[in-house]
């Protein structure tokens, strides 16, 4: 593997995506308020809004369904495919972003090195390189490039991380355990792979997840752990 990959290129991303279309298509409902008032609706937290890319008319409901979330009224509705106007209309711009994805909606559309947000808030803040890939913002946790960088390395070395973040590194077991550990967070893993005759590969699965003391990883259904040893 060492050998291989000192002529060759691997890089491993993390996003945090919904499984189903690539373009996610909302759309605006009318209904009676809490006042009784007709008005238009769009279910969903404001995560869910910010990550709409075409905002198309509803039906129309008699009264409100129950909701686990409060929705979002308006008397001025917005129709467009433009997603930096979707993002303005409800000011998708993070003061705290938690990932690369929340990075791109707020219009960073430029690959590099930013600063995010644990979840749960949590008092650290972590540099993470981010791939800012059309319309998906991956966090790299991993990448192989030339050899420049050492990967032999012991247990605490992995646990928090080596490398620069502009070339090669490891990101850490630590921080992709804190990004990914908790229950209900919907991480997709992206593994790309070239060898040094230069054909390349791609793997991408859902619901990647690091946890534990010992960092077991699992993917889908299926465990693959421990990471880093």
């Amino acid at each position: 593997m060492d050998s291989l990959l000192s002529a060759g290129a691997l890089m491993v991303f993390l996003c945090v995506v919904s499984e189903g279309a690539a373009v996610k298509v909302c759309y605006f409902e009318q209904e009676p308020d809490h006042h009784g008032k007709l008005r238009w609706v769009m279910p969903g937290s404001h995560q869910e809004r910010c990550s709409c890319a075409v905002i198309l008319p509803g039906g129309v409901n008699a009264m409100a369904p129950n909701r686990h979330v409060e929705p979002y009224y308006t008397d001025q509705p917005m129709f467009t495919d433009d997603v930096e106007m979707i993002h303005d209309y409800f000011n998708c711009h993070y003061d705290e972003p938690k990932d690369c994805q929340e990075l791109l909606d707020a219009g960073n559309t430029e690959s590099g090195v930013y600063t995010i947000y644990l979840p749960n808030n949590q008092p650290e803040v972590l540099d993470v390189y981010c791939d800012m890939d059309g319309t998906t913002g991956w966090l790299v946790f991993q990448r192989r490039l030339n050899g420049s960088v050492n990967f032999t390395r012991n247990w605490s070395e992995y646990k928090r991380g080596f490398g620069n973040l502009p070339g090669e590194f490891w990101l850490g077991n630590e921080a992709v355990r804190l990004l990914t550990g908790q229950a209900e967070s919907k991480w997709t893993i992206r593994v790309n792979l070239t060898d040094e005759t230069g054909v390349k590969g791609s793997l991408t699965k859902s619901q990647f997840r690091v946890s534990g003391e010992f960092y077991n990883i699992s993917v889908g259904t299926s465990g693959m752990g421990p990471i880093g040893k």
